[in-house]
């Protein structure tokens, strides 16, 4: 059983509390909250009378009591929480997206082997067991020409940007937009489908607090293209729908599948290939997760880590060069720029 601190109690904690214990694969031991009294309900309902709040920061991560952290705080807040979590000795699980930019990714993961623990970006699409059966439908590559993927999704904070507030996932200064926070399903489902593109482009809208409120990225492949919208000021129900020589595969949506449909052009017929509603969406991602810590150093559950490692380089890589090409930069390039 993995001993396992919580940061945060918010909605997405809560979520991943809850698939942790439904795993069965961990026990929440610690949770560190501003709160005493959100750390006190967040515990009665996924901890024990044994689990210990924390209010510091510090204190928290020098808790023997854990062994692996999740880490699901404002963006720009990631960095500095998983360097003291790895230098206290802690396996880290950290929502997406882990980092503000390469320069911090690089950093961590160079401390993590030092370390010799594990640092993981928790991005659940490409952990779902149904995302992979797209995988198997995408044999050939050669056989793909093109792609267009949609996550568009009004955030509930958008009405405080509205009123003249800046939350934290519309600021600058927390790392946010929409390319950052959702954009990231879509190149990570780029990856994982067709590998690294040649390039990249990203045109955005910006709103009032200099963030990309909607934005199309368009990933340049040899002999096709990868279309992307994204957005957190609006809501679209497109499909998304990979085009091959002999049809297309529709699917409910890129960052979460619980529908895949095959178009076959020849016999213009469509078959279902899944239809399954989806339990809690974090569920998969904390298995694997458990899996790999719990076989910590095992041949093959290493090769699984390195081979995420560089899927998150690559994500990181890209989501930084599309968004200096759109003139986003966020004050957390120009604090590790020295690292």
């Amino acid at each position: 059983m993995l001993r396992l601190g919580i940061v945060g109690t918010g909605w997405i904690n809560r979520e991943f509390a809850d698939a942790a214990i439904q795993s069965g694969k961990y026990e929440i031991t610690a949770v560190l909250s501003r709160k005493r009294e959100t750390a006190v309900s967040f515990s009665k309902e996924f901890g024990s009378s044994q689990t210990k709040l924390f209010s510091d920061l510090h204190e928290f991560m020098r808790e023997p009591g854990f062994d692996v952290v999740y880490i699901a705080s404002p963006n720009s807040l990631h960095f500095a929480q998983s360097k003291l979590a790895l230098e206290c000795g802690k396996h880290v699980l950290v929502e997406k997206p882990a980092v503000s930019n390469p320069m911090e990714l690089a950093h961590l993961i160079s401390l993590a082997a030092e370390k010799n623990l594990y640092y993981i970006e928790a991005i659940r699409n490409v952990y779902e067991k149904n995302f992979q059966k797209i995988k198997k439908l995408i044999v050939e590559p050669e056989e793909v020409t093109g792609a267009n993927f949609t996550y568009m999704k009004y955030s509930s904070r958008y009405h405080l940007v509205l009123e003249g507030q800046e939350p934290n996932v519309f600021s600058l200064q927390y790392s946010g937009g929409a390319l950052t926070d959702l954009g990231i399903y879509l190149v990570y489902a780029a990856l994982e489908l067709f590998g690294k593109p040649l390039d990249g482009t990203y045109i955005c809208d910006k709103i009032v607090t200099g963030v990309d409120g909607t934005g199309i990225i368009i990933l340049n492949y040899p002999a096709f293209r990868v279309c992307c919208q994204v957005g957190k000021v609006g809501d679209s129900f497109l499909p998304c729908e990979i085009y091959t020589k002999k049809g297309t595969v529709l699917l409910d949506g890129i960052q979460s599948v619980s529908d895949i449909k095959i178009w076959k052009r020849d016999a213009k017929t469509t078959e279902t290939v899944l239809s399954s509603a989806l339990g809690n969406p974090l569920a998969e991602e904390a298995a694997v997760f458990a899996q790999w810590i719990s076989e910590f150093p095992s041949p093959q559950v290493c090769s699984e880590y390195q081979y995420a490692t560089l899927r998150t380089k690559m994500a990181h890589e890209l989501l930084f060069q599309l968004r200096r090409q759109a003139g986003i930069s966020f004050p957390a390039d120009r604090l590790t720029s020295v690292l």
